[in-house]
Formats: C-alpha cells, sequence, structure tokens
C-alpha cells in the first residue's frame, strides 16, 4: 500500500509533456500583427514550388490572374460602325430618317440710317373764316363771319439749322344765303378763292413751329338778290384777295415715331390768324323788264366789301 500511494505522488508531481501543452487564450492571438501570418511563412508549412515556364498552365490558376473579358470592346466597335441602309420587301434601299436639325435664328434687319431734314411737304385740310366788317353783308347772312372749307399744299425748304422758307396754294370757298323782310326778299352769296402764298417757318424745337404768310389772288363773287315780284340772274363779279397770316404748327417729332430718326412721314395741327382783305364788289342789280311800257328803276344796294380778320385751323400730312 505504501508503494501505490508513492508511486501515485510521483505521477502527479512529475511535470506534464509536450502533447498536453494548454491552448493559448484568445487575448493573446488577438495581439499579435495581422501582416505577420502574410508576410513570414509559418514554419511548419513548406513553401511552393516555383513553376516552371516549360510546363503547362494549369486551370487553378487565381481569379485575380484572369485576364479583362473583351465584351466590353464591343459597344465602341458597334459604334464606330455605319448603320446599314434597310432593305425593303422588293430589294430597294430605303434613305435613312435626317435627324432634325434645329433652323438658325432670323437674321434682324439693320435699322435703316437716319434721315436729315432737309424739305417738307405738307398737305393740308380744314375750315376757314373771315369777321366781316361790313354791315351790308347782314342782307345776306345772319352772322358776321365767312365760314367754309380750307383745302392746301405747301413746300418748305431748309436754308439754317431752324429756318425755313418755301410756300403753298389753298383754296377756299364761303357760301351763305338768307331770306331777309319775312321772305319778301331772297339773297345769296358764293365765293371761290384760290391764293398762292409765301412762307417762312421758325422751328422753335423739333415739333413747334412759327410762321408767317403773305398770300393774294382772285376771288370770285357769285351773289343773286331777288324779291317777290321779279327774278334777278346770278351774277359773277371777279375781285382780289390779299391775306397777311402767322401762326404756330405742332407735329409729331422725329423721337416720337417707329423709325425714329430714318421716319419719313409725321402728322399734325396747325393754327392760323391774321388780316384778310378783299376788293369791294358792286352789289346793284339791273331787272329785265320785257313789255314793260313803265320805266322800272331797281335799289341800289351800294358796294360789299368782304374784309377784316381771318383765322384758319387744319389738319395736315407732312412728307419730310
Amino acid at each position: 500500500m505504501n508503494t501505490l500511494l508513492i508511486l501515485s505522488l510521483l505521477l502527479l508531481a512529475a511535470p506534464p509533456t509536450a502533447e498536453s501543452e494548454p491552448e493559448q487564450p484568445a487575448d493573446a492571438e488577438a495581439e499579435q500583427p495581422e501582416d505577420s501570418s502574410s508576410d513570414a511563412p509559418s514554419q511548419t508549412e513548406p513553401a511552393p514550388a516555383p513553376v516552371e515556364a516549360d510546363e503547362p498552365a494549369t486551370d487553378e490558376t487565381p481569379a485575380t490572374e484572369a485576364p479583362a473579358p473583351e465584351a466590353a470592346e464591343e459597344p465602341e466597335e458597334a459604334e464606330s460602325e455605319e448603320p446599314e441602309e434597310p432593305e425593303s420587301a422588293e430589294g430597294v434601299t430605303t434613305a435613312p430618317v435626317q435627324p432634325f436639325v434645329q433652323s438658325p435664328p432670323p437674321v434682324k434687319k439693320p435699322p435703316r440710317p437716319d434721315r436729315p431734314l432737309r424739305w417738307r411737304l405738307d398737305f393740308s385740310l380744314g375750315v376757314a373764316s373771315t369777321l366781316v366788317g361790313d354791315t351790308g353783308y347782314r342782307a345776306f347772312s345772319n352772322e358776321r363771319s365767312l365760314l367754309g372749307p380750307d383745302l392746301g399744299v405747301r413746300f418748305d425748304y431748309r436754308l439754317g439749322r431752324r429756318l425755313f422758307l418755301g410756300g403753298g396754294a389753298r383754296y377756299q370757298r364761303f357760301a351763305t344765303e338768307r331770306n331777309p323782310y319775312d321772305g319778301l326778299l331772297s339773297t345769296e352769296l358764293v365765293v371761290h378763292e384760290p391764293t398762292l402764298y409765301a412762307r417762312a417757318s421758325l422751328m422753335t424745337v423739333e415739333g413747334v413751329d412759327v410762321f408767317a404768310d403773305l398770300g393774294g389772288g382772285p376771288s370770285i363773287v357769285l351773289d343773286q338778290i331777288s324779291s317777290g315780284q321779279s327774278d334777278a340772274k346770278r351774277r359773277r363779279t371777279p375781285a382780289g384777295a390779299f391775306s397777311a397770316m402767322g401762326g404756330v404748327a405742332l407735329y409729331l417729332p422725329k423721337q416720337w415715331l417707329p423709325g425714329k430718326q430714318a421716319s419719313r412721314v409725321t402728322a399734325g395741327i396747325e393754327t392760323r390768324f391774321g388780316y384778310q382783305f378783299r376788293t369791294t364788289v358792286d352789289m346793284s342789280t339791273n331787272l329785265s323788264l320785257d313789255d314793260e311800257p313803265l320805266r322800272t328803276t331797281t335799289a341800289e344796294y351800294g358796294d360789299l366789301g368782304l374784309r377784316g380778320f381771318a383765322w384758319g385751323v387744319s389738319l395736315f400730312i407732312r412728307v419730310m
């Protein structure tokens, strides 16, 4: 019994062999660097033998050493090739569809060059009136004014920076009638008056002109005076007419027109005031009494002067 106890004690006290080495803790393995396994080979693992050039390649080549597939270069070759023209069922080739090409923007026309103001041509239409001072005119009208339409054309040329000189022609027609004394007397008066005149105009600013003109011409007076007992024929009496007028013309300047300085047409209004002189007209009548045994005399109406203060307003179109 004693020998058995001694042997068991010796076995327990003996050191452990290499085969029964305890395992290292997990913390020790974690502390080892990661590059140690890859940089140096393990002492237990044998080194791989080098592959000789004469030996054929095997299928065990790593995936990283495989060449890249050539399928990626196919789209470039497809793009470089021109598309083939499709053929119809009868073998006739059809033209390929052309791509949409956007048209270039329209080219803007250059603006017209400035047109210098050298001359002006006006066409006017308006009304004119004369306040007759002769009281004998009351036999032909209830009012003093001799009113009628006015039609004219004028032309002037630029001589300086603001001065224009020229002239024109206008035509005026006046007509009036009256039946005084409750119809016992009937009167009628018609005046045709063409006039030529010279004109000087000063352009204060573009769009405002101050002008003065002197004119004259014939004045053809048609008058008729009749009573309930006798009829008088219409007479035609020539006379002379002279006028001195001045006024202001307002028109659209070039800056307000669409074409600016290149504009050629504008419009405006003109007002004028002055004095109109006409020579006197004999208003005596001669009755024609056929087979009248008694001598008959007619009334002496005297002379009529259609003169006095005159004014006019007209609209005009100007070509420059």
